[in-house]
């Protein structure tokens, strides 16, 4: 091996990035990406919707009618950055203005254009009744694909945190005096302001500020509750007979979660031990004896047997207040932050601030045909709007619809059955000494037939995947906005992106298979 082989060797020439070159021709935003990115897909498929609910806002506006202002961005791009933002797991609009300059496809959609975060945010809030409208238009096109066909559809609900504060939450038999309280330190704010100096003023505003932010939300907190009230057509039970109500049963609940700690002790069990003794979590067991939560109907008889307590110490329920049980304890507070969250409740972990978000399944394809945003916290109330919704948009019912225990009512199985539509859904567990209604043993024993039995069992395994896609995939974790109109539209845009990406993959698939299939 001579000298001159070593010296070609040590002078390796490389491929160096020559980040100063000039381009010597524009550059053109069509090089930015293959023919099969999802974002030139998503271009043209907006171009196809009908998007004149956007655009009728800017040519009847009356704010400005001869068109002197800065020209606004055509709505196609702003909902691109939408959708194609969140398929890229973007949800802030920061993230999204961000977006524009760092991602290839992002700047293929916008022509290499920044919209500011501030710009994308206005325009969600003031189209977000057009953007809801928008997924219908996409379910149709699903449908024209041919990857939807209503043969067998499932709805489920998932709990969404809401962005809302825990902190910021006020008991609701508190919330008069807590109003008072603010409204009196705003008001010795101000007199001190009109006695003291200009810079002990100075330091006094903040202060002020903050308080009057406390005493405006305060009050806006007790307008929605007498307005919830209203909507409810519960005029019964005002805000005063509420706070009574709420200060009767949490009076209660403590004189029995004394009596069971006192029990348990007396016995000389531990938490722990209670828990395992009746096969409860040992978190619950905790959470009743602490007060937390009100031990259920159903659990009663169970914690007097094992603790030998009498009726007077862990008397039974009121029926009205063993239904409430065995669905969701009441919320005693409001959260100010967003007071349209509910405080949502679940066995396994307690109490959640949010929303529960709706979603209805076909079975084909997995492509949501409907979704919403719950106005209730709970889910038996959305299956019927749910169905209607859906006959709207394909003027048909779905052959068969199915729901876990939550969706099961009297109403929504007449209502199916008036439309003969094949509903399974399992009523709730019998409590001890009641029967179950003719209409319950009717979906029980409809139920446990094989048909029925591989009809429900097949629920999970439709929309669970769903949540996990939207969740995990899409990483929609949480809303950033607040109050029910703003969270619909982002769980509008999780859908709508859900089932464009469904279509995508499907187009996407039928051309790899046209061009690779051998030629007649």
């Amino acid at each position: 091996m001579g000298p001159n082989f070593l010296a070609m060797k040590q002078s390796k020439t490389y491929v160096r990035a020559n980040r100063d070159q000039q381009l010597l021709l524009p550059p053109d935003v069509n090089c930015y990406i293959s023919d099969g990115h999802f974002a030139r897909w998503l271009v043209r498929i907006i171009d196809l919707l009908d998007l004149s609910k956007f655009t009728d806002r800017y040519e009847h506006d009356d704010m400005d009618p001869v068109g002197r202002g800065r020209p606004p961005y055509h709505p196609s791009m702003l909902l691109g950055i939408l959708i194609y933002g969140a398929s890229r797991r973007f949800w802030t609009f920061r993230r999204l203005e961000q977006m524009t300059y760092s991602d290839v496809g992002a700047r293929y959609i916008t022509g290499n254009l920044h919209p500011d975060h501030s710009c994308i945010a206005k325009f969600r809030k003031q189209h977000a009744d057009a953007i809801g409208e928008l997924f219908a238009q996409v379910v149709l096109a699903c449908r024209q694909a041919g990857i939807v066909d209503l043969q067998n559809v499932a709805l489920d609900s998932v709990v969404i945190p809401a962005d809302a504060s825990r902190q910021s939450s006020v008991k609701i038999n508190e919330l008069e005096q807590k109003f008072e309280e603010a409204k009196a330190i705003a008001k010795s704010l101000m007199d001190r302001m009109e006695a003291a100096e200009a810079a002990e003023c100075e330091a006094l505003k903040e202060e002020l500020h903050q308080a009057k932010n406390r005493e405006k939300k305060l009050q806006e907190a007790i307008a929605f509750l007498e307005s919830r009230k209203n909507q409810s057509g519960d005029s019964s039970q005002d805000l005063s007979s509420l706070k009574k109500d709420l200060d009767t049963e949490e009076e209660q609940q403590l004189a029995e979660a004394a009596s069971v700690r006192a029990a348990r002790e007396l016995k000389g069990l531990s938490s722990r031990g209670l828990a395992k003794l009746l096969g409860f979590a040992a978190s619950t067991v905790h959470q009743w004896e602490h007060g937390a939560h009100r031990i259920p109907g159903d659990k009663r008889e169970a914690l007097r047997i094992a603790l030998d307590l009498d009726h007077s110490s862990l008397p039974d329920l009121p029926p009205t207040q063993q239904a409430e049980s065995r669905k969701a304890p009441a919320p005693t507070s409001v959260i100010l932050s967003d007071f349209e969250a509910y405080w949502i409740y679940r066995p396994n972990c307690g109490y959640r601030v949010g929303y529960l978000g709706m979603a209805t399944v076909d079975s084909k394809n997995q492509v949501i045909i409907d979704a919403s945003v719950s106005e209730k916290n709970a889910d038996a109330p959305n299956l019927i709007p749910s169905l209607e919704r859906i006959h709207d948009t394909f003027a048909r019912w779905p052959s068969q619809f199915s729901g876990d225990t939550g969706f099961y009512s009297h109403e929504n199985q007449d209502y199916t059955k008036a439309h003969n539509i094949r509903f399974y859904s399992p009523p709730q567990a019998l409590q001890k000494g009641h029967e179950p209604s003719k209409k319950s043993k009717e979906m029980r024993e409809k139920l446990a037939t094989p048909e029925g039995r591989t009809a429900y069992n097949t629920r999970s395994a439709v929309v669970e995947p769903v949540f996990g896609n939207i969740k995990f995939n899409m990483g929609f974790v949480r809303f950033w906005t607040t109050r029910h109109r703003n969270v619909s539209c982002e769980w509008s845009i999780a859908c709508t992106t859900h089932n464009l990406l469904k279509l995508f993959r499907h187009v996407a698939t039928e051309l790899a298979m046209k061009a690779f299939s051998p030629a007649p």
